[in-house]
């Protein structure tokens, strides 16, 4: 049988994986995300000097999410551009990504 599907062919590339130590660290998982592409860039710019912060000492200094955006003006994500729970649609995208 000479079927054209059987010809495709697939390159698979590994890509190094994240310890699971790191998402389990607020700065380390907040920091992934926004590699990943996951956090609005507003919100990593707004949160970056804390996470900053953070990695380069070894006293981690406690902060909350929510709270930090709040302070440096960074709006809350539009809700109807979004699906999820109510509660959900109320929260930054890095906050609700922590909570999950």
């Amino acid at each position: 049988n000479n079927n054209s599907d059987n010809d495709i062919s697939f390159e698979i590339e590994f890509i190094p994986g994240v310890n699971q130590r790191t998402l389990r660290n607020r700065v380390g998982m907040l920091q992934c995300a926004h590699r990943a592409n996951l956090l609005p860039l507003e919100e990593y710019r707004a949160l970056q000097p804390i996470l900053d912060l953070n990695s380069k000492s070894s006293d981690s200094v406690k902060f909350n999410i929510s709270e930090v955006l709040t302070n440096a003006g960074v709006q809350i994500p539009d809700p109807e551009h979004r699906h999820g729970s109510k509660q959900d649609l109320e929260l930054y995208y890095s906050e609700e990504l922590w909570r999950k």
